[in-house]
């Protein structure tokens, strides 16, 4: 992350954060608005998350973080250059790997 002001790293940090919400909502399957349910907010407050626009607070986090059955490391563990992701979450990317995988397949199946 570069350095800069406070609030500079601020906002790039809630863009990031909110990509990896994505990332890790899409390769599940889920929609914000199913995200959103489970979590118990708006799909609007999903979206706002996602695109770095609102602050997700810790408790969001690890809502939507159990719902999407990785761990908040999985989210911000970018952030302090971490070890490799954990196991829930190197599924989750290979899980989306094969459903692509798959979807391509039907796809040459059905040409």
């Amino acid at each position: 992350m570069s350095r800069g002001s406070l609030k500079d790293n601020t906002a790039e940090t809630d863009i990031r954060i909110g990509q990896r919400i994505r990332h890790f909502r899409q390769a599940q399957g889920l929609s914000q608005t199913d995200l959103a349910s489970a979590v118990g907010v708006t799909f609007q407050q999903m979206q706002k998350y996602e695109k770095g626009t609102n602050r997700v607070s810790t408790s969001a986090l690890i809502l939507i973080c159990k719902t999407l059955g990785i761990t908040p490391n999985d989210v911000i563990g970018q952030f302090f250059e971490q070890e490799p992701a954990s196991a829930a979450s190197r599924l989750v990317e290979e899980s989306a790997a094969l459903k692509s995988t798959l979807a391509e397949i039907r796809r040459r199946i059905a040409a």
